[in-house]
């Protein structure tokens, strides 16, 4: 968090004569909701938003339907992987996700082996008023 407090700070403080983007720029990152909407309304900008990754949600450990529903109107873009994700000693399985008792770490499946509940994903999506693209990653 003390890194994210760093970005919001920094944000904050350029953004009204350093930043001027008149493109999307959506932004891909491993902070959780909170710490990415922080950021996102502290540079105050329409033009940066979220390009939101269920696979990488979920293999750190984030419930990915709570992490769409806390970024919500901020996703722009958003690309689904199917994993083989595994409970690993410091996390427990999480609700919008399917663990199997698989022994390795999370990896890139080919589409339709992977256990990410795309229906909750996109239940989610469409529960915040996404309305871009679903791309799948395979």
């Amino acid at each position: 968090m003390d890194n994210t407090n760093t970005v919001c700070g920094w944000a904050k403080v350029y953004h009204p004569s350093g930043l001027s983007v008149t493109i999307p720029l959506p932004l891909e990152t491993s902070l959780n909701a909170d710490d990415m909407a922080c950021i996102i309304e502290a540079i105050g900008s329409d033009y940066v938003q979220v390009y939101f990754d269920t696979g990488n949600a979920a293999g750190i450990g984030y419930d990915i339907v709570q992490e769409i529903e806390g970024l919500g109107k901020h996703i722009v873009q958003t690309h689904h992987k199917p994993l083989a994700l595994v409970s690993l000693a410091n996390r427990k399985p999480l609700a919008s996700v399917r663990l199997p008792n698989i022994k390795d770490n999370p990896s890139t499946r080919m589409l339709g082996e992977g256990n990410i509940d795309f229906e909750a994903a996109i239940g989610a999506l469409k529960k915040v008023g996404f309305k871009g693209y679903l791309m799948l990653e395979t």
